[in-house]
C-alpha cells in the first residue's frame, strides 16, 4: 500500500470514527432514556420530551455533531473524487443537499499562540487555520487547501516532477475510491436489501 493510500485511510477512518462517536452517543441515549411504548398502536417511538432539559441539551449536540460529521464525510468524498481519474470523477457524486446550509466548526484547536487564529481544518497531518465556524462552502475551501497538502507531503522523500505526481495522486486516489468507498458503500446497500 503506498504512502497515498495510508493516508487516504486513516483520514477516512478518522471522519467514520467521528460520525460513529456521536452516532453511538445518540443510540445511547435512545436505548437508556427516551423509547416509549405506544400500545394503541403497537409502535415503539422515540419521545424527546421524556429528557432531562441537561440530557435534551447532549442529545441536540450530539444530534447536531453528527450531522456535521457526516457532512465533513461527504466534503471527503467530494474532495477525493476531485483528485480521480476524470471517468471516476464522472460517474459517482455526493451530493450535500440540505447539508450544505448548516455551518460547520473546526476540527482542532491550535496549540500556538503566534497564531492569530486559533482554530484549524485537519486532513491527515495537515492543519489549516480556518474560522471557528464556517459555512460548508468556506469549509470545502480549507478542506481541500490542507487535503492536497496532505497528498503533496506523501512524496516528501521522493523525487518526481510534477505531472508524475499528479499521475500517482490520480491512480492512487481513483484505486482507493474504487477499493475501499465503492466496496463498503455495495457492501452497505446489500445489508440495508
Amino acid at each position: 500500500m503506498n504512502t497515498i493510500h495510508i493516508f487516504l485511510a486513516e483520514e477516512h477512518q478518522r471522519l467514520t470514527g467521528h460520525l460513529k462517536k456521536y452516532d453511538d452517543a445518540i443510540q445511547n441515549i435512545h436505548m437508556q432514556h427516551a423509547y416509549k411504548f405506544d400500545i394503541e398502536n403497537n409502535v415503539l417511538f422515540f419521545d424527546i420530551n421524556s429528557l432531562t432539559p441537561e440530557l435534551r441539551m447532549d442529545y441536540e449536540w450530539y444530534e447536531k455533531k453528527k450531522i456535521e460529521c457526516q457532512t465533513k464525510l461527504h466534503i471527503f468524498y467530494n474532495v477525493l473524487l476531485q483528485h480521480t481519474q476524470l471517468e471516476t470523477r464522472s460517474q459517482h457524486h455526493y451530493p450535500l443537499g440540505e447539508k450544505v446550509k448548516h455551518s460547520l466548526s473546526c476540527d482542532q484547536i491550535s496549540l500556538d499562540p503566534e497564531e492569530n487564529t486559533p482554530f484549524a481544518v485537519q486532513a491527515g497531518p495537515i492543519f489549516i487555520c480556518s474560522p471557528r465556524e464556517m459555512s460548508a462552502s468556506e469549509y470545502i475551501s480549507y478542506y481541500h487547501q490542507a487535503f492536497k497538502k496532505a497528498l503533496l507531503l506523501c512524496f516528501a522523500n521522493e523525487d518526481f516532477t510534477k505531472e508524475e505526481e499528479d499521475d500517482i495522486i490520480k491512480e492512487s486516489c481513483t484505486s482507493f475510491f474504487q477499493t475501499e468507498i465503492l466496496k463498503k458503500e455495495k457492501g452497505y446497500q446489500k445489508n440495508m436489501q
